[in-house]
């Protein structure tokens, strides 16, 4: 039987995919024209992407510590905490909502490469999926 892929290939494929989605994006923005069907295939795989980020793209956890530092485990995604404390699992989206309760250190999650990475991925992500809109919205065709 042939394998296309070793399994240590294949694991850090799968923890990455949403930076290949951002590059599959992309091409589909710069190639497919202000068309309807570009323009919807864009924002469909732009909300997966923004899932990706939120909840599964590796970085530092960040979330506020007893000792009044910050947890630097590995996190999953901007609202997802480390898998090593119970509490930071949900302490990152609980800050969303109760601000003088938690707190989540922006320092602490861009401090390393793959952090800095998720939120300027995060953030093209949100400029494509506009710019397709107002592409399409000012000349686009409903093909």
């Amino acid at each position: 039987m042939i394998t296309v892929l070793k399994k240590e290939t294949k694991k850090r494929l799968r923890g990455h995919w949403g930076y290949y989605g951002l590059l599959v994006i992309i091409l589909v923005f710069s190639f497919a024209g202000p068309s309807a069907t570009a323009t919807i295939t864009v924002l469909v795989l732009g909300v997966i992407e923004l899932l990706f980020f939120f909840f599964q793209a590796r970085m530092p956890c960040g979330v506020k510590n007893r000792d009044e530092g910050f947890c630097r485990n590995r996190g999953y995604g901007f609202l997802g905490g480390c898998t090593r404390v119970e509490a930071h699992r949900w302490m990152k989206i609980a800050a969303l909502f109760n601000r003088a309760t938690y707190s989540v250190s922006p320092g602490t999650i861009l401090s390393k490469f793959n952090g800095k990475a998720a939120a300027i991925s995060s953030g093209a992500t949100v400029v494509i999926m506009a710019m397709s809109v107002l592409t399409f919205s000012i000349g686009g065709t409903t093909r």
